[in-house]
Parts: C-alpha cells; sequence; structure tokens
C-alpha cells in the first residue's frame, strides 16, 4: 500500500506498569484503520524498543489486509509483572495496545 500524504487519527493515554503511554491510530477514511503508534516516555527503554517493533508490525499487516481482530486475540492478555489496576486491568503494553484497537473498532468518526 502507498500510504497518503495524509491519515486522520486520535491519540489515545493509557496507563501501563512502564508508565504513561500514548497510542496513536491513524485511519485512512472508511478504508479502517492503517497505523498504530505507540510511545512511552521513557527514552531508550527496552519497553519503548518492544512498543515501537510491535507496533510496526501491526501498522505493516493492517495495511496488506490483516484484520485487527487477529493482533486484538493475540495481543490481549499478555501479562508483565507490572499489571496497573485502574478502571481496567492492563496486564501489560501489549495488553494496553489491544484495549485501544479494540476500542478503534467501535469508533464512528464523529468528532472529525
Amino acid at each position: 500500500m502507498n500510504r497518503p500524504v495524509q491519515l486522520h487519527g486520535r491519540t489515545h493515554r493509557i496507563t501501563t506498569g512502564c508508565g504513561a503511554m500514548y497510542v496513536i491510530v491513524n485511519r485512512n477514511g472508511d478504508d479502517g484503520i492503517k497505523e498504530v503508534f505507540a510511545s512511552l516516555g521513557k527514552c531508550g527503554s527496552c519497553s519503548k524498543a518492544s512498543n515501537e517493533a510491535i507496533t510496526r508490525c501491526i501498522s505493516v499487516g493492517l495495511q496488506n489486509g490483516v484484520p485487527v481482530e487477529k493482533y486484538i486475540s493475540t495481543l490481549k492478555g499478555i501479562r508483565c509483572d507490572k499489571v496497573v489496576v485502574s478502571q481496567e486491568h492492563i496486564l501489560s503494553c501489549s495488553d494496553g495496545i489491544a484495549k485501544i484497537l479494540e476500542q478503534e473498532l467501535t469508533y464512528t468518526g464523529s468528532d472529525f
């Protein structure tokens, strides 16, 4: 897929055991989710590098026809030693990314 010059996205802030994580989900109009980025505030950390790798792989898959539901079911429930208990249990950064993607499935695009 040739990436359009402009995509529309939403940024989600989620608290993980590694700190605040910002997950950016970009869409190409009605074609659905096309890119995912996740950023942690800890520069150069292993967690930050892992999240970058995960979201790059998700983005490549989405751009090549892999349904977002596959990523949700694969990542959801992955647990690390730093579980965050808030309104929703965030078991790991990967689990947090899956939960954001799941929220995005019901998004109607009305706030653009």
